[in-house]
């Protein structure tokens, strides 16, 4: 509805050569494809320019939001800072959850170009950070005895506590088990 411009049109279109469906806009004589659909597949900005996508909520316009111009996921924030930025609405709300099925661990990858790290809710209930770099995991928190354990597969690995001049305030030697107090 409205006056007609010439300069601006959307099309609907179906190529049956290629059975690719597709949503163009054109402005000014300047064509976007922001939509095709192709057998199984639905992509949003194939032609990879500057169109950004949106899901509202009941509460949030911008539940989820991709930035195509910083290549940036925002979940709850229309200008994500970081690669996945998730911002809540609330303060006291668990910003995200990995749940593992029956008898399953839950983990979240932490991993550079060197190294990488685990969290890791297991199976026997325990949270853990594993060293997936050297195959140890030297923290873990065990469920239900509400324990704090170092070191627990007993790997060659120190423990150590620094203060603001002392780098040795207190050391255990993992591979004597002798502890130093200030040395």
């Amino acid at each position: 509805r409205g006056l007609s411009n010439e300069n601006k049109k959307l099309v609907l279109g179906f190529d049956t050569t290629t059975n690719i469906a597709s949503i163009t806009s054109l402005e000014a004589g300047v064509t976007h494809r922001p939509l095709h659909l192709q057998g199984s597949e639905f992509v949003w900005n194939e032609d990879g320019s500057n169109h950004d996508f949106r899901v509202e909520s009941d509460g949030n316009a911008n539940m989820l939001f991709v930035d195509a111009s910083t290549n940036r996921i925002g979940i709850g924030t229309s200008s994500p800072a970081y690669a996945v930025d998730i911002q809540a609405q609330e303060s006291n709300n668990t910003l995200a959850r990995l749940l593992a099925g029956t008898n399953g661990s839950a983990s979240l990858r932490l991993q550079n170009d060197a190294a990488h790290f685990d969290l890791n809710c297991q199976t026997n209930d325990n949270f853990a950070i594993y060293d997936q770099q050297n195959g140890r995991q030297p923290f873990t928190i065990t469920a239900g005895s509400a324990a704090l354990v170092i070191n627990e597969d007993s790997k060659d690995m120190d423990f150590r506590v620094e203060s603001d001049t002392i780098s040795n305030a207190f050391l255990l030697d993992g591979a004597t088990g002798n502890i130093g107090i200030a040395t």
